[in-house]
Parts: C-alpha cells; structure tokens; sequence
C-alpha cells in the first residue's frame, strides 16, 4: 500500500512538473515575442506615428527621426549601438523613433522614398530607401538623411554634428 501510495505521490509530483515547465516555455516564447515586436530603441526615446510626423516637425523647428522595422536585424543591431550614443550625448529629446513596419515589403524601397523624402533631395540623387535611417528637419523641411542597412553611429554622429544637433554635450 505504502509503495502505491509512494508512485502515485511521484506521479502527480511528475504531472505538476511536466504542466509547470510547459507553462513556463510559453510564457517565455509570449516574452520573447513581446521583444521582438518592439525596438529596442523605444525605451530611450519617444516613438511618434506617420500620422503624428507632421505635427512633430512643425512643433519642433530642428527635428531628428529614427526610421526602423521591429523585426528588422540590421534595425535591431544599429538601435543597441545608437541607445548608448544617445545616452552618452543625452539626446532622448531631440531624437524620435518612427516604425516603418506598415510599408509593404514588395514596393518597401519605392514607398518609403515616396512618403518620406523630398524633390529636393532625390534631384541630388539621394533615395531614403534603407532601414535604418536617420533624417534631419529644418523647420519642417527634410534637409539631409542617411539610409542605409549598415548604418553606422559614427556616420550618425557627423550627420547630426553637420546640424549642430546636440553639440553642447
């Protein structure tokens, strides 16, 4: 009898430990999910939608956005090296984040080109059509960007020092 009792005591013990390690797997993968869906870089500065980008410029006369995809590697990479850039220079108010996810990826490079750069500046045969990339306003006016899927901090670094963005740091 007490042997019985002794395997169906290991057996519920067993059970328990099968459901709350099957819990635990899903729980993690829903975590891991929820990370992957956010970019990194919303933790340090301010994400403002498509929608909100021209009330953004016109309130901030010297503007600077971030334009990623979530789930995007090259993203990802540069937003790790860039967050330590911002911090450094505390820049979390001068630069927002803008998720490009909801341009199609069939015509990505024509879109993105189309709703978010100027005549101006393609007549100077320059596309914004990579993520990530950084662009700078001027009293709401694209004046320069850099787009690219190996984006650098460094190139970063000297587009915004060009604009005299956070120079006083």
């Amino acid at each position: 009898m007490k042997k019985n009792k002794n395997i169906v005591t290991l057996i519920i013990f067993l059970s328990v430990t099968i459901i709350v390690c099957v819990y635990a797997l899903k729980w993690h993968s829903v975590y891991k999910e929820e990370g992957n869906n956010r970019a990194i870089i919303t933790n340090y500065i301010q994400e403002i939608k498509r929608s909100e980008l021209n009330n953004y410029i016109i309130e901030n006369p010297y503007a600077v956005v971030y334009f990623g995809k979530t789930n995007d590697a090259n993203c990802r990479k540069f937003e790790k090296k860039l967050q330590e850039f911002i911090i450094e220079k505390e820049l979390r108010e001068n630069i927002v984040y803008l998720n490009v996810d909801d341009i199609e990826m069939e015509n990505f490079e024509t879109m993105f080109d189309s709703l978010y750069n100027n005549e101006v500046l393609r007549q100077q045969n320059k596309y914004l059509n990579k993520v990530p990339a950084v662009a700078v306003y001027d009293h709401t006016k694209l004046v320069d960007f850099i787009s690219d899927e190996n984006l650098s901090v460094q190139i970063v670094k000297e587009l915004l020092k060009k604009y005299n963005v956070g120079e006083n740091k």
